[in-house]
């Protein structure tokens, strides 16, 4: 049985950690605080949504972030407002960009672990530099074209700069963004296929692997006894509305 998927009131408790740090070299003490969704008030327990907070407090003082209407148009040919895919083979992530506060946030698809962020926007509107905290390191986001940019990460021990590709995915901020994570699918796969068929696993697995694309496919499969994985069925989902083909190319809902 489908669940309704819908926005509502939400409750976040953020638990901030921030510690500066200062070994005579750079100066991390403007580093943005690390945010968790320690607790979130949702319609089921299979569902969790995203939402930041429209006021979050850094350091006691509270940020105002201007809502998604009060935001002008901007140039296409930019690193835009709104969201942004970034791939990564061990874990992508949302980076979420709102130019008017100079303020975003990244979330990781595997966890939903949000972290803000505070960058600096170049004079022409094509570079965005900001301290990561997910890879301790200072990153550059670089326009391409108006849905693709590049994430560099600084060159280490000689080698070269490591380049994750970016994809624009909407105009959505902070407060309006939603998205499944991998824990979320994996669970729902299943349920999904166990619903839909006359011979349940209770010993299925899943596995979560996401594309350059953004889309998520989702492998159903059991451990055998000798130790191989046998996969029973696959899925092709949409992480932002959980929609997709099955193996066979009919469309399935998740939800």
């Amino acid at each position: 049985m489908k669940n309704s998927r819908s926005f509502f009131a939400v409750a976040l408790v953020a638990t901030i950690a921030f510690s500066s740090c200062n070994n005579g070299s750079e100066d991390h003490d403007n580093a943005p605080p690390l945010i968790t969704r320690s607790s979130v008030t949702q319609t089921t327990p299979e569902e969790t949504y995203y939402i930041p907070d429209k006021y979050l407090e850094l350091d006691g003082e509270p940020v105002t972030q201007v809502a998604p209407d009060a935001v002008m148009s901007e140039d296409p040919e930019t690193i835009r407002s709104g969201t942004w895919f970034c791939y990564d083979p061990s874990e992508s992530s949302y980076l979420f960009f709102d130019h008017t506060e100079k303020m975003g946030a990244e979330i990781r698809v595997n966890s939903g672990v949000a972290e803000t962020i505070m960058y600096e926007l170049s004079e022409d509107n094509k570079s965005v530099n900001f301290y990561s905290r997910r890879f301790d390191s200072y990153v550059v986001v670089n326009y391409i074209d108006p849905t693709h940019a590049e994430l560099v990460l600084p060159a280490k021990d000689g080698g070269e700069k490591i380049k994750k590709p970016m994809l624009y995915v909407s105009e959505d901020r902070f407060n309006s963004f939603i998205l499944y994570t991998d824990q979320e699918f994996e669970k729902m796969a299943i349920d999904y296929y166990n619903d839909h068929t006359t011979k349940k696993k209770n010993n299925l697995l899943a596995q979560c692997v996401t594309g350059e694309d953004s889309m998520v496919l989702i492998n159903l499969y059991i451990i055998t006894g000798a130790g191989d994985m046998k996969i029973y069925e696959t899925y092709t989902v949409n992480r932002l509305d959980a929609m997709g083909t099955d193996s066979q190319g009919n469309v399935i809902d998740l939800k």
